[in-house]
């Protein structure tokens, strides 16, 4: 597998000048899969849009939608072409997204103000977490909340009670991936797993990449 892999992302190579090789190098580098983000029924294209772009700089790998009610969309002046380097996984119901996250390792965790909340600043970070977020207007589903492994806060200190998603998500995922960066915890890619992700981003920058890897391994 790995030697295939090597193979395809030698020719597609040839294509890509050594600068950008090395860029890609770099942001793989720090590339990780540890934590993932879970977005559900996100109504607004400029929400869901600035959430990519956060957790694609923050080196996330990933990115779920549940479009139960509400199916997803992308504004193109926000997101900044930062959809390109995530991989988007879409689901229809809350269900197929729980049983999929489990079979991988995950951790469920719910944002919410509840009382069993944790605070973000003590939030365990032991464990591969799939944080879900809402709408601003209704939160995240009874479903979720219900069935999530843990609750995770956000401290808030004035009147208002929730902030903007695309800040919510910033703020905690640039503190746990902060927290992961200062410990000892393997929380990156693994070098099977760079090296799959290289052929991907080799693939979406070299036009007709498919066809050049048929010709030459023909």
């Amino acid at each position: 597998m790995n030697s295939d892999i090597l193979k395809r992302i030698k020719i597609l190579s040839e294509f890509i000048t050594k600068q950008r090789r090395d860029r890609i190098d770099e942001v793989l580098s720090n590339r990780t899969n540890y934590l993932t983000l879970v977005l559900e029924d996100i109504f607004q294209p400029q929400n869901a849009s600035a959430t990519i772009r956060t957790i694609e700089i923050l080196g996330l790998s990933n990115i779920h939608i549940i479009e139960t009610n509400n199916k997803y969309t992308l504004n193109p002046d926000i997101v900044l072409g930062a959809s390109k380097w995530i991989d988007i996984v879409k689901y229809t119901c809350v269900r197929s997204a729980f049983d999929n996250l489990r079979d991988n390792g995950y951790r469920i965790v719910a944002t919410s103000c509840s009382k069993q909340s944790v605070s973000l600043e003590d939030f365990p970070i032991d464990n591969k977490m799939a944080i879900f977020f809402g709408t601003e207007l209704t939160g995240l589903s009874h479903e979720v909340l219900e069935n999530a492994d843990l609750h995770l806060k956000i401290p808030m200190y004035g009147f208002t009670q929730s902030y903007n998603i695309s800040v919510s998500v910033a703020i905690v995922f640039y503190s746990l991936i902060s927290r992961l960066r200062k410990g000892s915890i393997r929380y990156l890619l693994n070098e099977d797993e760079k090296l799959g992700l290289k052929l991907d981003y080799y693939r979406k920058i070299v036009n007709r990449a498919l066809s050049i890897e048929k010709f030459k391994l023909s």
